[in-house]
């Protein structure tokens, strides 16, 4: 049983962390409090992503963390496929993968999902990474490694405030707030290295979506 605030048991069937994630998430886009969706600081990640790296019309994209489909209906037009994953099943995904043939998605959990394809030039972690445990980093960051392309880019998009330290929320999941050296160490330590970091500044918390640009250490 997990406990959360003021005692109340959230479910009796959530047993695992990731399990926490999926209820958390779930329970944001049912009550449309997926303030995400709406920030335009991630409504502009797409173009920020074709601007840095100048990928082509040959480029695999995998989106982790896709919501509901937003930023893949913009890369469809940029590039040659876009897979989205994401821990709930949007229905806007139907119309989408309608309207364009190069778009699919799939629901489930990014570190238990099987059959995904290798060899993605782009892999774009959105938000998902700095709500895992620590102990999933090694694994998560593995997977990533395995299904990227030797010379391909993971684009990944972490919480970043100086002042800010990792929390737990009234949904019980983590929130990491790492600084930039935390984050160079820790990608080195996974085969990462940063070639880049660009950031986006969040209004309405005063501090800053860091969009990193990472390769693999060859």
């Amino acid at each position: 049983m997990i406990v959360g605030p003021m005692g109340c048991n959230m479910s009796n069937k959530i047993s695992t962390y990731q399990d926490i994630l999926k209820h958390a998430f779930n329970l944001h886009y049912i009550n449309k409090s997926d303030v995400w969706t709406r920030d335009i600081g991630m409504r502009i990640l797409p173009l920020l992503v074709k601007g840095r790296l100048r990928f082509g019309t040959e480029t695999r994209i995998l989106d982790i963390g896709c919501g509901s489909g937003l930023d893949a209906q913009i890369y469809s037009s940029l590039c040659h496929s876009v897979v989205g994953i994401d821990l709930f099943s949007h229905p806007e995904w139907i119309d989408i993968m309608k309207n364009f043939n190069n778009v699919t998605f799939k629901n489930g959990d990014f570190l238990s999902m099987d059959k995904l394809s290798e060899n993605y030039h782009i892999i774009i972690d959105n938000g998902c990474f700095h709500h895992q445990q620590a102990s999933d980093w090694s694994v998560y960051l593995a997977k990533i490694e395995q299904l990227l392309n030797v010379t391909g880019t993971l684009v990944l998009s972490t919480f970043f405030d100086e002042q800010s330290a990792t929390y737990i929320d009234s949904n019980q999941r983590i929130h990491h707030y790492l600084s930039n050296k935390d984050l160079i160490n820790l990608m080195q330590k996974y085969n990462f290295r940063v070639i880049d970091n660009i950031y986006i500044y969040r209004q309405h918390h005063d501090n800053y979506y860091r969009i990193s640009f990472c390769r693999k250490r060859i």
